[in-house]
């Protein structure tokens, strides 16, 4: 037996990962406009222009494929969120860039925006979703910890009555249910096209927290 020569390989590897590429955008597709009940494994398939055998070949099952979409959108969250972890701003700063990543994300990605408003906030969600949506929150908590340490650290004692967790899903909630009426379309837009809207609505959430509605520190 002939080995395969390395430029053969890596044509197969990248007409591989080509294929997953198409598959993965065809399920977000899919998955957002009929919903998670309503997609087939055939419909992901003929959207992407695929053999239905591959389509399981790849990923499996339906859930599968919606599990891999959660954990790309985690992996990208929580990369997010290490950046501005260790960035030297703010907590107010903090949160202000992670509801602008929440939007941006929005803006650039309607669909998949679409598809975890309908199934994760909105619908019975799954073993995997609620891990993700657990472990952000946990993250974001953290962060407020650390700088509620750090300022009773310099001042020695502060009348700190909210705890983070409280604080964390309170803001998190609150992105969530302003980009779900977007994806719902009854947020009063008032004519604004999309870019004006999101520059709007960022500016909005950054002015609650410099307010204080998620706690002051």
């Amino acid at each position: 037996m002939v080995d395969e020569s390395p430029i053969l390989k890596s044509v197969e590897t990248r007409k591989r990962k080509n294929s997953q590429d198409r598959i993965f955008r065809s399920a977000v597709s899919v998955l957002a406009k009929k919903g998670y009940h309503n997609t087939r494994i055939t419909d992901i398939a003929q959207h992407a222009g695929v053999a239905y055998g591959l389509v399981y070949h790849y990923f499996g099952s339906k859930q599968n494929i919606l599990d891999v979409i959660l954990d790309e959108v985690a992996l990208r969250f929580n990369e997010r969120l290490d950046r501005i972890a260790g960035e030297v701003v703010s907590l107010n700063e903090k949160l202000g860039r992670i509801s602008d990543y929440m939007f941006d994300s929005y803006l650039a990605n309607e669909e998949m925006s679409q598809l975890l408003v309908n199934e994760v906030v909105h619908g019975p969600g799954s073993k995997r979703s609620t891990e993700i949506a657990a472990g952000l929150i946990s993250r974001i908590s953290g962060m407020i910890q650390v700088a509620v340490s750090e300022k009773q650290r310099i001042v020695g004692s502060i009348n700190q009555q909210l705890e983070p967790q409280v604080i964390a899903l309170s803001f998190f909630g609150s992105v969530q249910m302003l980009l779900s009426a977007l994806v719902a379309d009854y947020y009063d837009r008032n004519g604004q096209t999309k870019g004006p809207l999101i520059k709007g609505l960022k500016q909005q959430l950054r002015l609650m927290i410099e307010k204080g509605h998620y706690g002051r520190f």
